[in-house]
């Protein structure tokens, strides 16, 4: 018996042993396939590998990380980019000036932490530039000459945006914009130029205290068939809907709206708000 006890443990510690190695192993060869660079970055530098910060970043003049490598992430860890008040990268100038610019293909910036204070938040430099994502960000306006909070992305998921002359722009290129808090800003979500080929699905969002919720920009064709805007919450904005597409045939029903502002669009919402079972949000 004592023979069967002993060998048993043996067995044990080495099938531990074991999964440790292969543990380490698959570590080491993660690390080798996608090396993460934890670095303090300068303002406008690019980067052309993963990268995550260890301080905060404070521009003047310029604008912030540049990913300018394909399918590379920027994790803030929790620290903010931040333009000082009154400074060029607020105010603009030749160019827009982002807290962060997404310049290749497949390029992610992801929180915790805040961009704050530039004239854009997160800007796909090329607008068109596919796999480009936004996710667990706080973006944070703070003053009327910020233009946008996150402008031609494809992918927002999970952010909050607030104090932005638009909140969120989204071009022809947007996919999935998702579980995002989107507050006190000129206008919360601008459909611009959409075309009906294009897809766009804008499913879970809170859109709360702004001039519009929704606008859907001249020039832009929305249909059922490749676009869901549903089970968006709307609460207290000026006016909820402005529709200035030239075809939309979206069923909008499915949106809540808590608003008593007579310039509310009728048919954006149910008639009797029934908030449904949410996702956790956590930016």
């Amino acid at each position: 018996m004592w023979w069967t006890m002993w060998t048993g443990i043996i067995a044990g510690r080495s099938a531990v042993a074991l999964r440790r190695r292969v543990a380490i192993a698959i570590w080491t060869v993660s690390l080798a396939l996608f090396p993460t660079s934890s670095r303090a970055l300068t303002c406008g530098q690019s980067l052309t590998a993963n990268t995550r910060l260890t301080a905060d970043l404070v521009c003047s003049d310029s604008e912030g990380p540049v990913l300018a490598a394909p399918g590379i992430t920027l994790d803030l860890a929790g620290y903010e980019i931040r333009c000082t008040k009154g400074s060029p990268c607020s105010a603009g100038g030749s160019g827009a000036l982002a807290g962060v610019v997404l310049a290749a293909p497949d390029t992610t910036v992801r929180g915790p932490g805040r961009i704050t204070g530039f004239l854009v938040g997160v800007w796909d430099v090329g607008e068109q530039v596919p796999g480009t994502t936004v996710e667990r960000l706080i973006i944070d306006g703070t003053g009327p000459v910020y233009a946008h909070g996150i402008y031609g992305i494809e992918n927002i998921r999970s952010n909050v945006v607030f104090g932005c002359g638009t909140a969120l722009r989204l071009l022809d290129n947007a996919l999935s914009v998702q579980d995002n808090l989107i507050a006190e800003s000129d206008l919360g979500v601008d459909i611009a130029g959409h075309t009906a080929a294009s897809v766009l699905k804008l499913i879970h969002n809170r859109i709360v205290a702004c001039g519009v919720g929704l606008s859907l920009g001249p020039g832009s064709s929305v249909n059922s068939n490749q676009r869901a805007i549903r089970h968006n919450i709307l609460i207290g904005n000026t006016d909820d809907l402005i529709d200035q597409s030239d075809t939309n045939d979206i069923p909008l029903a499915t949106n809540v709206c808590v608003n008593l502002h007579p310039l509310s669009t009728s048919g954006m919402c149910s008639t009797s708000p029934i908030l449904p079972d949410w996702p956790s949000f956590k930016p």
